[in-house]
């Protein structure tokens, strides 16, 4: 092995300390390529194997235009990977351009997946898959192909490959406990584990001795636990690793108590962050501050806190829960600072979270299908049913002029039509402000065909500029990426002159045309107007043209062919694609043609990027169906908090603008959403094909658009990308991009606990608002 993909990936397996390494193919070994297939060029080279990546304009059958290399069951290899927790392989890209390598994987079922990984021109990685995530989609006891490709490459790539292993470590389940808020005895211990292990939970009473125990080999540990008498009890859980008989662990997962039947509540309550998704059996966390009626009645418990900057909005969740079906109503009360000044009451918001009910989509595993949290339905009353979540969400607006301080007040809560009393709030208004523009650009899709599908063509233009309206209010550009009819160039100069509109798609080039002649003369009879208009308008610097939408180098001629034509018309006209150039032209005319490079999130490379801003380009990012976990994404079933933390992943690697090609993709959709007093939504989330929420950030409603808890942490994420950007601009860009670290470390490695967020993001406002008035 040559010294520096030795010390490669000896360092990225020290710090995981393997229990074991099964080589797949040992690129040292004299014959190790007699058992590889595929039509790349491959050369064996000092203990390890050079490929050659290429353009090819030769179709094949089984891989039209993609060189290979692969390996399959049959010549060799190993098709039990179940005992382990890692693939891993190291590689150097002797390019001198960034390059997208593809790694496919199937099984004996016939399921196949792909992993992408991008390789930095002149560098070296280690790329690793998580067998955890991987087993949920693959039978990995019974793999049979690994395919090496690049999809019809732009370039030529050379690449030196080394070992191809799997990895095991140690097992470090992430573990809860879950407890009855009534304190009727029944608990919920829940583990998850990469691969399966054996969990052992004991239930212990205060005096040690053994109450029940469980035993389980999985991968998912989901035990409850109910009875016994009152009294206090704790919960313990040992984990053995049978694949490599090594025990893994043993923890005290806390206490927690029995009441007697006099002593339950009737009706809990407890705060959760909008950065987590409530589902209707959920039960709170352990050490979570509970309200039971009580502490309501008096008024009493710990506040319910959440802090701000000025001209923002955010938000908390506010968890019931009843042995008995009931109705409530909720308000703030007196909400003000200590030298009486209020927080506006029209400033603030109630919304009862509703559900949707998934089936288990194909494109991505889950963890469950049925009833998720998503669509915010505006209610102030809930209606609860027994031992049944319900969910209210609380928003406060402050205005850029909003007194800083801490606001204190009251949740109030009749159950009934009867007050029980209150929970304490607490509000910090820091004295940080946002502008009412936004740092980052959008191009986030509105379909007026959508609007029209289900409020019909008489209310299409109400409508469509009340959807305007909101996809505003929440820092988005109200666009369209493939519209083949021009916006009103005044609607969007009106919000131009607010400060709340900084890009646009002022039309859509699409690849399946023909743009010969006379095409360009009919592209060119449509764009004169239109670009005289946004001169006289002042919309110029804001304006792009999008087109040729996620193409590969075989229409790369036919692109610059029409930017060409669109650059040497309409100097000041940009231009923007997600052509699939990992080298985003550096090496050929596209880097003269395109002005906004957008490749996906998991294609995007930092060396690539800062080199083509160098020479005045943009670079942006999009998400779609893809990418899948480990990145990020904001399909329904995925954790809230990703959707937030897109933005701070989009700041710390200096993207300027995020791509998303629909807001409102409703397929079969003929009538507004409908939910019952439960929040329970007549609606089928399956957006694309059978993805969930997949180009569907909100609802129609009887009225107007029904936000989503996917598209308010969208929102939060775009005000956190504008706090890190003034902190860049006071402090230098460095000291942003740290802090921001310290939840994102790299596009696959990034914090999903909601109390680390509001920790790193209260530093931030601490920080903004020293020596503010």
């Amino acid at each position: 092995m040559t010294r520096w993909l030795a010390a490669l990936l000896l360092a990225t397996t020290a710090s995981a300390e393997p229990l074991a390494v099964r080589v797949l193919a040992d690129f040292a070994q004299e014959d190790a390529l007699a058992a590889w297939e595929g039509d790349a060029a491959v050369a064996a080279e000092e203990g390890l194997v050079r490929v050659r990546f290429g353009p090819r304009r030769r179709w094949q059958l089984w891989r039209d235009l993609w060189p290979n290399m692969r390996l399959t069951r049959e010549a060799g290899l190993v098709g039990d990977w179940s005992a382990y927790d890692w693939l891993e392989f190291a590689l150097a890209n002797r390019s001198p351009l960034a390059g997208l390598l593809k790694l496919r994987i199937d099984d004996a079922t016939g399921t196949r997946v792909t992993r992408l990984f991008t390789l930095p021109p002149g560098a070296e990685r280690v790329c690793r898959v998580d067998l955890g995530l991987l087993r949920r989609e693959l039978d990995l006891e019974r793999v049979v192909l690994v395919d090496l490709f690049m999809s019809d490459p732009a370039r030529e790539y050379e690449l030196a490959l080394n070992y191809l292993r799997l990895v095991a470590t140690r097992i470090d389940p992430a573990l809860e406990l879950l407890a009855d808020p009534f304190g009727g005895g029944a608990v919920q211990v829940r583990g998850a584990s990469g691969r399966s292990a054996l969990y052992q939970v004991e239930i212990r009473d205060d005096l040690g001795e053994l109450v029940d125990a469980h035993a389980e080999e999985t991968t998912q540990l989901d035990w409850t636990w109910s009875g016994g008498a009152p009294g206090r009890y704790r919960a313990h859980v040992r984990i053995v690793d049978l694949d490599w008989d090594e025990r893994s662990g043993a923890g005290d997962l806390g206490e927690f108590a029995v009441l007697p039947e006099p002593l339950r509540p009737g009706l809990v309550a407890w705060g959760a962050e909008t950065t987590r998704k409530i589902v209707p059996d959920a039960l709170p966390r352990l050490g979570q501050t509970l309200y039971g009626e009580k502490t309501i009645g008096n008024g009493g418990g710990a506040p319910l806190r959440l802090e701000l900057a000025r001209n923002e909005v955010e938000g908390v969740q506010l968890v019931f829960r009843a042995q008995r079906s009931a109705a409530l109503e909720l308000a703030v009360e007196d909400l003000i600072r200590a030298d009486g000044t209020a927080f506006p009451p029209t400033a603030i918001t109630w919304r009862q979270v509703g559900y949707v009910f998934t089936q288990r989509p194909a494109e991505y595993p889950v963890d469950f299908a049925g009833w998720w949290p998503d669509p915010l339905l505006p209610r102030s009353q809930l209606a609860l049913r027994s031992r049944e979540n319900q969910v209210a969400w609380l928003s406060l607006r402050t205005a850029a002029g909003t007194a800083p301080g801490t606001y204190r007040g009251r949740v109030a809560i009749q159950v009934d039509g009867k007050r029980l009393g209150s929970i304490p709030l607490e509000v910090r208004v820091h004295a940080a402000t946002l502008p009412d523009s936004t740092a980052v650009r959008t191009a986030f899709s509105l379909y007026g065909h959508m609007l029209a599908q289900v409020y019909g063509a008489e209310q299409l233009g109400a409508m469509e500029r009340r959807y305007m309206d909101f996809l505003v209010d929440h820092r988005l550009n109200p666009d369209h990426l493939y519209r083949r009819q021009p916006p009103s160039l005044e609607v969007l100069a009106d919000y131009a002159r607010q400060g709340r509109l900084n890009a646009f798609n002022l039309l859509y080039i699409d690849a399946e045309q023909e743009y010969d002649r006379d095409g360009l003369i009919a592209l060119a009879q449509r764009l004169d107007p239109l670009v005289a208009h946004l001169d006289s308008l002042g919309l110029m610097d804001r304006a792009y043209i999008y087109g040729f939408d996620e193409v590969e180098s075989g229409e790369f001629t036919a692109l610059e062919r029409v930017f060409a034509f669109v650059k040497n018309r309409y100097p000041g006209l940009r231009t923007a694609t997600t052509a699939r150039d990992p080298g985003l032209g550096l090496d050929n005319r596209l880097g003269e043609l395109v002005d906004i490079w957008v490749p996906l999130t998991a294609v995007y490379e930092a060396q690539t990027a800062a080199r083509a801003r160098r020479q005045g380009d943009e670079v942006w990012w999009y998400i779609c169906i893809a990418p899948i976990h480990p990145h990020a994404n904001w399909f329904i079933e995925y954790p809230a908090i990703e959707a937030r933390l897109l933005w701070w992943m989009a700041y710390r690697q200096g993207v300027e603008g995020f791509l998303y090609y629909a807001t409102n993709r409703w397929p079969g959709q003929h009538v507004p959403l409908r939910a019952d007093a439960y929040g329970r939504a007549l609606w089928n989330p399956a957006s694309y094909n059978t993805a969930n929420g997949d180009g569907s950030l909100y609802y129609p409603g009887p009225e107007g658009p029904i936000g989503s808890i996917r598209l308010e942490n969208i929102r939060d994420g775009i005000e956190d990308y504008q706090l890190l950007a003034a902190l860049a601009a006071r402090d230098g860009v460095e000291a942003a991009r740290a802090l921001s670290g310290q939840l994102v470390r790299s596009l696959v490695d990034y914090s999903r606990d909601p109390t680390e967020l509001a920790r790193v993001r209260g530093a931030l406002l601490e920080s903004l608002s020293t020596g503010q008035p």
